[in-house]
């Protein structure tokens, strides 16, 4: 039981690191937006770029956030049919939803892996206006990704092995 809080503890601080990580380039994609927007109405030049960086930025938002939309329990979810079972079959419910989940986002991560390396490895750069490196974006894509199927199966061994419906005593 020690290692079992050890690791939702680690994967707890992981989710919110990514968490942090993805409000802070959250920020910056505000900025850049910002800049395209008062460049190209006040001197009317865009900054070249800007619209590939943030397309690339949104994407590894979204992934970084992954882990702590589903930590809060914050992701849809249609529960009409759930709310009416009895406990048992909730929870056998929520193992196997959870399990399906941590495949999906176990495979997602093991492709976005392959996709990272392969950007490295052919140093990979956006095609448009500014050539700009896309590992960088990808291997932060990556770390979501992973951080999320952590905490997909964080959840899944709380809900399959104790009694905690919502992944484990709250920090």
């Amino acid at each position: 039981m020690i290692l079992l809080k050890l690791a939702d503890r680690t994967v707890r601080q992981l989710t919110q690191w990514a968490f942090l990580a993805g409000a802070v380039l959250l920020l910056v994609l505000a900025l850049i937006g910002f800049v395209d927007v008062v460049m190209t109405n006040t001197i009317l030049v865009p900054v070249r770029g800007l619209v590939e960086i943030s397309g690339s930025l949104l994407a590894v938002v979204v992934f970084l956030g992954l882990a702590q939309a589903q930590a809060q329990g914050a992701n849809i979810t249609i529960d009409i049919f759930t709310q009416m079972m009895p406990p048992l079959l909730r929870r056998v419910s929520d193992v196997v939803t959870l399990a399906i989940c941590t495949a999906f986002m176990a495979a997602l991560t093991w492709y976005t892996a392959a996709l990272a390396l392969a950007a490295w490895h052919y140093n990979e750069t956006a095609l448009g206006a500014f050539a700009f490196p896309m590992a960088p974006g990808k291997t932060l894509a990556l770390l979501g990704a992973a951080i999320a199927t952590l905490e997909f199966a964080r959840q899944l061994v709380w809900r399959a092995f104790t009694s905690t419906p919502h992944g484990g005593p709250q920090s």
